[in-house]
């Protein structure tokens, strides 16, 4: 734009103007290829791995990944345990609070049918 304010005559601004137009063109341009080649970029995962001489890591057998597999699932069956136990506690509190009340009421019942069957055959 400054050189648009310097220009003396009617034709610098006209080739001021025509290169101006001429260089948003080309940027337009190099946009789209920009946008066009962003979207056949692939990216890839690299693993890098180093050794000192003569150390190479041995890569775990059969038996360390059964024993490591196990004990994962001897972890998670210690948690399912232990996250139940409080549950079977208070459920096993409220079924002998219920069950046993009946039960012996229950069985003073038969009893006491009993009697009266025996009083009543004597």
């Amino acid at each position: 734009m400054d050189l648009l304010e310097h220009a003396s005559s009617t034709s610098e601004i006209i080739q001021i103007k025509n290169k101006l137009s001429e260089i948003d063109r080309d940027l337009a341009q190099y946009n789209k290829i920009k946008s066009s080649l962003d979207g056949k970029i692939n990216y890839s995962q690299v693993t890098v791995r180093y050794y000192i001489e003569g150390k190479a890591p041995k890569e775990p057998g059969f038996f360390a990944e059964y024993f490591e597999y196990l004990g994962k699932f001897f972890t998670g069956f210690a948690k399912v345990v232990l996250y139940l136990l409080p549950v079977a506690v208070i459920g096993g509190g409220i079924f002998s609070v219920i069950f046993f009340p009946i039960r012996g009421k229950k069985k003073r019942l038969a009893k006491k049918k009993a009697l009266e069957e025996k009083k009543e055959v004597e």
